[in-house]
């Protein structure tokens, strides 16, 4: 099981995938693949002639914390926070989940816990509970605070349990323009 379970956790949390694969080979090819996403993103300072508007990354410092937020009843959750501080600025963090169901060594998803009828009523509860969590009581207060795309509040796969809840965590710019938003 600990074989599956390393397989499991390289492929999902650590994003490396392959059968024969281990978790002494897949972090420093989890650390080349995040150094080359921070680098894909650099654009050219003067492209065609044209000077660029806004300064170039000089410094780019990462760090990830991984740990597990829930663990009982055959049931493990798993946040990866990558940290990102660019330039001195303010560090952006981000948070991802993962959840296994140990029992079965498989990575638990929506569907596997919300039947498909459901969905839409999960969804509308998520929506109630952000404004309730946010005390307010309409979609153009949501909006006055920096929430938009409110009304296609989706489920996903970024969630994790706790020993009562399901809490679902949605990245900068998928509800709120700033912050990511646990629900």
């Amino acid at each position: 099981k600990t074989a599956t379970l390393q397989k499991l956790y390289a492929a999902n949390v650590l994003n490396v995938t392959s059968d024969s694969v281990s978790l002494a080979s897949a972090f420093p090819e989890y650390v080349d693949n995040l150094i080359k996403q921070y680098k894909e993103n650099e654009i050219e300072v003067v492209e065609d002639g044209i000077e660029a508007d806004y300064e170039p990354m000089s410094e780019c410092k990462l760090q990830v914390k991984i740990y597990p937020v829930y663990n009982a009843c055959g049931i493990l959750s798993v946040c990866k926070e990558e940290t990102a501080l660019i330039d001195e600025d303010i560090p952006a963090k981000l948070h991802f989940y993962n959840t296994f169901n140990l029992s079965e060594m498989k990575k638990l998803e929506t569907s596997d816990i919300i039947p498909e009828e459901a969905i839409s009523q999960v969804e509308e509860a998520l929506r109630i509970k952000l404004r309730s969590n946010l005390n307010v009581i309409n979609d153009d207060e949501m909006a006055d605070l920096g929430y938009y795309n409110f009304e296609n509040l989706k489920v996903s796969e970024n969630f994790y349990l706790t020993a009562d809840s399901i809490v679902w965590n949605f990245m900068p710019r998928e509800l709120s323009v700033l912050e990511e938003v646990r629900i």
